[in-house]
């Protein structure tokens, strides 16, 4: 549940940036290689284990493993769909200015 967690930050960053497809084979590859590797730093004996990191609530790995991820993947997506349309076409003036 906490490698789907992280693979949620990074829906949100890439929403209308990648198609679903895209997504969907991004999301698989995460969570089977990336966020394991990752999340065993902390959990199972890792690195940060080894150096008497003590995890609580269980968001440490989750949080900063997704930010990191949403960040690539709006980087790389470019600008939203929204954006690109807005850039080709007139805006819509207000009917009341004041």
């Amino acid at each position: 549940m906490f490698a789907a967690t992280a693979t949620t930050i990074v829906s949100g960053a890439v929403c209308e940036r990648i198609r679903l497809m895209s997504f969907l084979i991004f999301s698989s590859v995460y969570v089977a290689l990336v966020y394991p590797w990752r999340g065993s730093w902390a959990w199972g004996g890792g690195r940060l284990k080894s150096l008497g990191f003590h995890d609580f609530p269980g968001s440490t790995p989750v949080d900063p493993v997704g930010c990191w991820a949403a960040l690539v993947g709006g980087h790389r997506g470019g600008p939203t769909v929204r954006q690109v349309r807005q850039r080709h076409t007139n805006p819509v003036m207000g009917h009341n200015p004041p």
